[in-house]
């Protein structure tokens, strides 16, 4: 009987719903990332979303992630790793910089 009670409760854990994090939208319209900052959870899911009628990318400057083209009216989402500051630009245009602080 214990240990029917023990595997009950070692599946309820492993069974039990993971809480999914929070949901972010950055917008990019007139050549900028808007906010220009956002403060994070690892975790989290950052949507990018494209008003421009050009395409952009959001790419971190030290290693972190980079997207692909997002064209006009499109989206691209990444889930949060790490922590820290994470500085990102538009490779296509290098002017148009950010920062992501990962809590």
């Amino acid at each position: 009987m214990r240990a029917h009670s023990l595997l009950l409760l070692a599946l309820m854990h492993v069974c039990a719903p993971v809480a999914a994090g929070e949901r972010h939208m950055i917008v990019i319209d007139a050549m900028e990332f808007k906010p220009r900052t956002l403060s994070v959870r690892a975790g989290d899911t950052v949507t990018f979303t494209n008003k421009d009628p050009f395409p952009h990318t959001a790419a971190s400057v030290k290693p972190a992630f980079s997207s692909p083209e997002i064209r006009s009216g499109k989206s691209w989402s990444m889930v949060v790793r790490g922590k820290g500051d994470v500085d990102y630009i538009c490779t296509l245009h290098p002017t148009m910089k950010a920062r992501l602080t990962i809590r």
